[in-house]
């Protein structure tokens, strides 16, 4: 489910309001396992029947950049950090689920031969 927002944000053309995003959502994760490092695209929009709709007035896409070693990270809008070390467990945990689980379809399905060696997780 989408983050909700604290605070909406509302285009207007005169009194009328023509988009009101109320929600943010991860539109796109890229792992870079050997460069443990991880690029996280956020969007704003609103929801409509349980989906998100991506806002086309306004649409100011949001990078993160992190270091999946240090939890540090920055983003293209100036904001910077370290992940709180438990959160930065979970989130390398479930990168080396999601990998473990690729590398077994890889296998599966024929693309490659091999033995499958799960990751570690933390």
């Amino acid at each position: 489910m989408p983050v909700t927002l604290t605070n909406q944000v509302t285009i207007t053309e005169g009194s009328t309001v023509v988009q009101d995003d109320t929600v943010t959502v991860i539109s796109a994760v890229n792992i870079d396992f050997i460069g443990n490092t991880a690029s996280i695209l956020i969007q704003n929009g609103t929801m409509v029947n349980g989906a998100f709709v991506l806002d086309q007035l306004l649409s100011q896409d949001n990078f993160i950049y992190m270091d999946l070693t240090t939890g540090n990270w920055n983003d293209n809008l100036g904001h910077s950090g370290t992940a709180d070390p438990a959160i930065l467990t979970a989130q390398t945990n479930q990168f080396a689920t999601s990998r473990n689980g690729g590398e077994q379809f890889l296998i599966a399905s024929g693309i490659v031969q091999g033995t499958f060696s799960p990751w570690p997780t933390s």
